[in-house]
């Protein structure tokens, strides 16, 4: 079910956890793998950042432009809390309103447990602009905040796959129970609704497997 910003600038205030360090927290692991994925001198936009905890994993990737964005407000006071003498910059903001088009390329988005959580997801990618790599990741379990889950990965390539080229999916393993689908493309326009921005390079570094941006 999706929630509201207040509803999230309640649990962020209530879950400690969300106020700690990165290495607390159980999507550590995550985190850096998805860093791993990042090219060098990349412009990243991270949608749903939280309370920032992704961009403390990044600290040692001066070579990345960070911009993290979130609806809810108690999430953006905390990220800007501990990041204040970093080059991270944190937004409070909508990610439906956030001007994609206008983000300094060549451009990367994250997702990191977001897409989950929002009903009109597919629009959202829509808005992305074409030949931009995106970085996305998705749970296999169930959770009261969770608008859809995905038990397989063919359940992802069956919604996202018409919206990315060479779409890769893999497992992030937690428990025998609590799967992550760990997926990456470059956005592409086979539905012919997307953006086009002046220019994108790079790649997505999925181990053996590369994606290219040109």
């Amino acid at each position: 079910m999706e929630q509201t910003a207040q509803w999230y600038d309640r649990f962020f205030i209530t879950h400690q956890g969300y106020h700690g360090s990165a290495e607390s927290m159980m999507y550590h692991d995550l985190w850096i793998k998805v860093r791993n994925m990042l090219p060098q001198g990349s412009s990243l936009l991270d949608i749903g950042c939280g309370t920032g905890q992704f961009a403390q994993v990044l600290h040692d990737r001066p070579d990345l432009t960070y911009t993290g964005i979130d609806f809810s407000r108690v999430a953006i006071d905390i990220a800007n809390s501990w990041h204040h003498n970093c080059t991270c910059t944190f937004q409070c903001v909508n990610a439906h309103e956030y001007p994609l088009t206008d983000h300094p390329l060549p451009m990367w988005i994250t997702m990191i447990e977001f897409l989950e959580h929002i009903r009109d997801d597919l629009a959202l990618v829509r808005k992305i602009p074409l030949r931009v790599r995106v970085i996305f990741t998705l749970p296999s379990y169930e959770s009261p905040v969770h608008c859809r889950v995905f038990k397989t990965s063919t359940e992802v390539r069956d919604r996202y796959n018409a919206l990315f080229t060479d779409l890769t999916v893999s497992e992030h393993i937690y428990s025998d129970s609590h799967k992550i689908w760990i997926c990456g493309g470059t956005r592409n326009d086979k539905l012919g609704l997307g953006m086009r921005p002046k220019q994108a390079t790079g790649t997505l570094r999925t181990g053996s497997t590369t994606i290219s941006g040109n």
